[in-house]
């Protein structure tokens, strides 16, 4: 017993090993993260992240009761306002960027000014995580919509989308979680949890590839979300969004460097929107017009990260979006 309350105090479990590539080490290893059977992993709420790499600067983000940064969710007092429910991934999230200038707080910003928003409050919901894909972000639409009831949706996904998984992709470990006992079982004591971790991390270090990069080829192994799969998630979206006559405004990614298998994800975007009728604000191609320096944190290293300005470009030109959609719905009306 005692050894059980050391660890509930002291340890938190790691994510499940095919997923641990994908959460940033720096903020694991900080406990920032917790493993979840629905979502994968989650960040703790109440907690502060601190990290040191934007601009060789120390910066801190506040995560909040709903485990996301921003805006609380309030059932008994619920905003009046235009809603806009942001989801997707890191780039959703902000990362690197301080408080208040994250992409979707810019993008309130860029609304507040403009006439076609002015008439009521905004009230932005983030739901972005970094690592997350459109399998998570389908999710947190099913969990957040009915309780926000957004006006806007604004989706961000497709980097992590195309990542290749180690050995099972993002519906398959849905299907195997909601399944297994063990899991569940784990998940009672802290302490099998965390002589679990330790037998992964001692075989891993002496038996296993200790980089999941080595040996994979990124543009032909299987992704986290299978192209077909991600087709099918994004007419989850635009479903919900015909349902709930809400606007749905989507995203290609950006990338520093040619990536066909990012491009082939994009490309799905862009005809998904010409052929339904949903507004894609072409990231990736107009990220092209700007030298990578201009627009990307860290180019040298981080191939898909904005800047300040870069994260201010996106808020301004999902703001267009939106006001040429609102205008639209205007003239429908």
């Amino acid at each position: 017993a005692a050894v059980e309350i050391l660890c509930r105090v002291f340890y938190r479990p790691l994510p499940p090993p095919h997923l641990q590539p994908f959460v940033n080490p720096e903020w694991m290893t900080d406990a920032v993260f917790a493993t979840d059977s629905k979502y994968f992993w989650r960040f703790i709420p109440d907690r502060s992240i601190r990290g040191g790499s934007r601009q060789d600067a120390d910066y801190e983000i506040r995560i909040n009761r709903d485990g996301f940064r921003g805006l609380e969710w309030n059932p008994d007092d619920p905003l009046e306002g235009e809603t806009i429910l942001a989801i997707g991934d890191s780039c959703v999230f902000g990362w690197d960027s301080d408080e208040g200038e994250n992409f979707p707080e810019r993008l309130i910003r860029h609304l507040e000014g403009s006439g076609e928003f002015a008439g009521e409050p905004l009230v932005l919901y983030q739901r972005g995580v970094p690592g997350y894909t459109s399998h998570q972000a389908k999710m947190i639409l099913e969990e957040w919509g009915p309780k926000v009831d957004p006006d806007w949706i604004v989706l961000s996904v497709g980097t992590n989308d195309c990542l290749p998984c180690i050995e099972k992709n993002d519906g398959d470990i849905s299907a195997e979680l909601s399944a297994s006992f063990v899991e569940p079982l784990l998940r009672l004591s802290y302490t099998a949890l965390a002589i679990r971790d330790f037998m992964f991390v001692l075989g891993k270090n002496l038996f296993f590839e200790a980089d999941y990069s080595q040996g994979l080829d990124f543009q032909s192994a299987p992704a986290r979300v299978p192209l077909d799969h991600f087709e099918e998630n994004l007419r989850f979206f635009e479903d919900y969004a015909d349902r709930n006559r809400s606007g749905l405004i989507l995203h290609t990614r950006q990338n520093t460097e040619p990536n066909p298998r990012l491009e082939t994800y994009n490309e799905t975007i862009r005809e998904f929107g010409t052929s339904r009728g949903v507004p894609v604000v072409d990231v990736a191609a107009r990220f092209v017009e700007y030298a990578t320096s201009e627009v990307y944190t860290r180019p040298d290293f981080d191939p898909v990260h904005p800047n300040e300005k870069g994260y201010d470009l996106i808020a301004e030109w999902t703001a267009e979006a939106m006001r040429k959609e609102f205008k639209g719905h205007s003239e429908d009306d």
